[in-house]
């Protein structure tokens, strides 16, 4: 299923390539996408490292894009991605749950033909907790990610976006105990499928 999913998306963007007009790139825009997560968590000093396993993760986006005089496009963007679960065999829990991602990018980039390709570097935050529900704090860090978005309207695009993020913990959890007494580190890449519409 899950590379199915992928599949059609890669076909998608590639059969809108015939489709593709020319547009403006600049101003606001936001749409949804399937994210593939990879990576993996550790945990209690390095004792546990275990991969993120589940499938495709819904997600949002919304950003604003600046064009200058040199054909330069550089902006913002706020995304949410659905949060998925780092598997395993601890001895405190089978799962480890990861709350909505959320990522906040600065992007530069620009049009080649009717393809805008960027490269970002943002913050990246999410929330871990176990299979019981015990909430071990936040993690977040730096992301670094590349993309591009197609026209297949006036207005509407299509793309494909990865960022990877190397998260680590902070602040407290439940009761006050710190997030670095359970959580060393996660790494979460995703690789995103996503349809979009300029305003």
């Amino acid at each position: 299923m899950t590379l199915r999913l992928v599949t059609s998306g890669a076909a998608v963007i590639a059969g809108s390539a015939g489709l593709a007009q020319a547009q403006d790139v600049g101003g606001f825009y936001g749409g949804v996408g399937i994210s593939m997560p990879s990576g993996d968590g550790t945990f209690y000093g390095g004792s546990d490292t275990y991969s993120i396993d589940n499938g495709a993760l819904g997600s949002i986006f919304g950003g604003y894009n600046v064009v200058t005089g040199s054909g330069l496009v550089y902006g913002g963007e706020l995304a949410l991605t659905q949060g998925g679960t780092i598997g395993g065999d601890s001895y405190y829990s089978d799962t480890f749950k990861l709350g909505t991602t959320i990522d906040l990018k600065a992007r530069v980039g620009k049009v080649f033909g009717t393809t805008l390709v960027y490269g970002a570097l943002g913050y990246s935050k999410t929330s871990i907790e176990d299979e019981y529900g015990y909430d071990y704090g936040d993690v977040d860090g730096v992301s670094i990610g590349a993309g591009f978005e197609m026209p297949i309207s006036d207005n509407g695009f299509i793309g494909g976006d990865v960022t990877k993020r190397n998260l680590n913990p902070t602040g407290s959890g439940q009761y006050g105990i710190p997030t670095s007494e359970y959580v060393d580190g996660v790494d979460l890449t995703t690789v995103s499928v996503r349809l979009g519409f300029r305003f």
